[in-house]
């Protein structure tokens, strides 16, 4: 309540994409019933929110959906790296630069499953480009990138 009464006073508008995570499904519901009820405010319960492209949770549901679609954006910018990867080997250096900061952004705080993580080390290996029959994973991009994103996401 008194969040609206500042927001109002200082002529602010709440967005409508506004959303309420809480301790449980049900109290999020009555909290967006009271910001209706009490202010004509807008509010959506949501098990999870988004502030950032880093994923808020409400302690107690695992939710990847963020981290999962920015990994199928990564793959996607993998496979253009790829094509550039195979004409000039300076095309590799942009896995380290865009996509693993892309992948993980946000890794921090949700962490990354031991899928995930070997998902990350293969888009690696596709973003080198041809690097000959059936490498090492980890000397591959070791030695042609000069990390693990893997390890480096942990670190």
């Amino acid at each position: 309540d008194l969040f609206v009464d500042g927001t109002q006073q200082r002529h602010l508008t709440i967005s409508t994409k506004s959303v309420c995570v809480a301790s449980s499904r049900r109290l999020a519901k009555r909290l967006a019933r009271f910001f209706w009820t009490t202010r004509q405010v807008t509010v959506t319960a949501v098990n999870s929110g988004e502030h950032l492209g880093v994923l808020r949770g409400d302690g107690r549901h695992a939710q990847f959906c963020v981290l999962h679609k920015r990994f199928a954006k990564a793959r996607k910018r993998t496979k253009r790296v790829q094509r550039l990867a195979r004409t000039s080997t300076l095309a590799r250096s942009l896995f380290a630069t865009g996509v693993l900061p892309q992948a993980t952004y946000g890794a921090e705080t949700t962490g990354l499953s031991a899928h995930l993580q070997r998902q990350l080390n293969e888009l690696g290996v596709k973003a080198l480009g041809y690097v000959g029959t059936q490498p090492c994973t980890i000397t591959a991009l070791a030695f042609h990138i000069g990390t693990i994103p893997s390890v480096e996401v942990l670190m």
